[in-house]
């Protein structure tokens, strides 16, 4: 039997528990109700971003990125007058899948200038900016009729745009196969304002063909190639507007290369071309060198320069680059 005094120790001590351990039950059931009629994690709150409904914050556009360029051995050779004049190794940076990319920009030179017997010094950069990496002649590409087309070049506005590669990758393969197109296309000088039309006539020349190098002997088993011939423009705009008479492209498949590279122009512009970015005397090719000029005071003399550089302008002169090295 329970003493008063203990009676009463008891009836205190309980007294203190009960309404202690009374509020916490009300607590933690109103904190789970709560929980509940959010419908949201507690621990993440009311935040808006939490909502599957909001949708995500908009992404920065991704940064273009550039073409990856691999340096490879280049085998220069020319010819001009049916003699050869140039023979020579060169390091080249090449984007192998500008057509995949359906870009413009082809090559870049770090050294570009090469010298040819009897001619003088070439600026290969010069002579083939329309298609150089970082050149200001470099255009934005679109596609017509399985064409890679350029609607401006530098100085000229081309009306309608001039072709530029086929579209060997992305095109039609069964077109490609038999490609042929001739475009009449008028070229507007933006600086002089001087109009001129020509014929550009381009042609695909080999589609998953196999292909040995005359250098290297090396064979290809898979490579596609095209030409493009330029017909009727004023000589003088040729160096100004990348115009050349004729370019002729080989690339390989798997892995991608660029094979070779030919092209044929005025004799003159080639060496223009190599004059203007070293600096040095007139554009006449070294063959040349001390016979009269158009610019002499002496009339006989300056009609016999005048004809004189009349027929060099009308010379071609043909170089191709092809690489040097081992197929991958």
């Amino acid at each position: 039997m329970l003493s008063r005094n203990c009676v009463i120790h008891l009836t205190v001590t309980l007294l203190l528990v009960l309404p202690s351990w009374s509020c916490r039950i009300p607590k933690q059931q109103g904190k789970k109700e709560s929980a509940e009629s959010v419908g949201v994690n507690p621990e993440k709150g009311n935040n808006p971003t939490d909502d599957p409904s909001t949708p995500p914050p908009e992404q920065p556009p991704a940064t273009p990125q550039g073409p990856t360029l691999v340096t490879k051995t280049y085998h220069v050779s020319a010819t001009a007058l049916g003699f050869d004049v140039c023979d020579q190794d060169i390091q080249v940076e090449v984007n192998r899948e500008f057509l995949a990319r359906q870009e413009a920009g082809v090559l870049k030179f770090a050294n570009p200038v090469i010298t040819c017997s009897f001619v003088g010094k070439i600026d290969l950069a010069q002579a083939l900016s329309g298609i150089v990496i970082g050149s200001p002649l470099q255009p934005k590409l679109t596609v017509q009729d399985q064409l890679l087309v350029a609607t401006s070049l530098g100085d000229g506005a081309y009306e309608p745009a001039r072709p530029y590669f086929p579209d060997l990758v992305k095109g039609d393969a069964q077109i490609m196969a038999t490609y042929k197109k001739t475009a009449t296309i008028t070229l507007e000088d933006k600086k002089t304002n001087k109009k001129e039309k020509l014929t550009v006539v381009t042609n695909v020349t080999a589609m998953d063909k196999p292909f040995t190098t005359f250098i290297t002997k090396k064979t290809y088993p898979k490579t596609r190639a095209f030409k493009v011939v330029i017909d009727g423009v004023d000589e003088a705009n040729k160096l100004k507007h990348f115009l050349f008479d004729q370019l002729t492209m080989r690339v390989a498949l798997d892995p991608a290369e660029l094979v070779s590279l030919e092209f044929t122009g005025s004799v003159a512009k080639m060496v223009e071309s190599g004059r203007s970015s070293t600096g040095g005397g007139n554009s006449d090719p070294e063959f040349l060198e001390g016979l009269p000029t158009s610019t002499d005071d002496d009339p006989l003399a300056s009609t016999f320069g005048s004809a004189v550089e009349t027929v060099t302008g009308l010379v071609g002169m043909t170089i191709r680059l092809e690489l040097a090295e081992k197929p991958n």
